[in-house]
């Protein structure tokens, strides 16, 4: 909603605004709810280019909400396949999904004012998060699958059984790699 402010502003200028230009009204005057800016039917060309004024401007409005409407469908489309993308063995894709959704969001914020994209641009943030948790809870479970190319030895000598490579080699491996998944993002 605070994304239309602009719109919506001038929409309320257009209909706090002088209808007649031989009788200018100041801009204090045209409240909501005063007199002076009554429109009336005794000038049939002014009454219809009033009209005309707010028509032109409901149509940019009507524009207005369907493109962000329809950005905010894609964006939750994207987010969706976001969730269903493996973080374990697509990362890189996951990576693109991710960068093409916060291009969309700036594309769609730069020409509007800070404060008033802030909360949709929270908004998407947190739908990012809420796609990097469900991918890290569907991807933490199968970590150990992921990890099935460990290979070890059982190697006895002189009456000891050794692992091969050593255990705090096999530790360092599978933390090393169990950091990679936690740290990706």
């Amino acid at each position: 909603k605070p994304m239309l402010l602009e719109t919506l502003v001038s929409f309320e200028k257009i209909l706090l605004s002088q209808t007649s230009s031989s009788n200018p009204i100041n801009e204090r005057q045209a409240t909501p709810g005063s007199n002076v800016n009554k429109v009336t039917w005794s000038n049939f060309h002014e009454c219809e280019r009033f009209i005309d004024k707010i028509h032109k401007t409901l149509d940019r409005l009507k524009v207005e909400i369907k493109d962000l409407r329809s950005i905010h469908v894609c964006l939750a489309k994207k987010t969706s396949r976001l969730t269903a993308i493996d973080l374990l063995t697509q990362k890189k894709q996951w990576m693109e999904q991710c960068k093409d959704i916060e291009r969309t969001v700036k594309e769609t914020c730069q020409n509007r004012s800070q404060e008033l994209v802030s909360k949709w641009m929270k908004h998407w943030d947190m739908r990012l998060y809420e796609a990097l948790e469900a991918s890290y809870r569907r991807g933490l479970p199968m970590l150990r699958f992921h990890f099935a190319d460990f290979s070890c030895s059982l190697i006895v000598d002189s009456g000891k059984i050794c692992f091969d490579p050593d255990l705090a080699t096999l530790k360092t491996n599978f933390s090393t790699r169990t950091k990679t998944f936690i740290d990706f993002p």
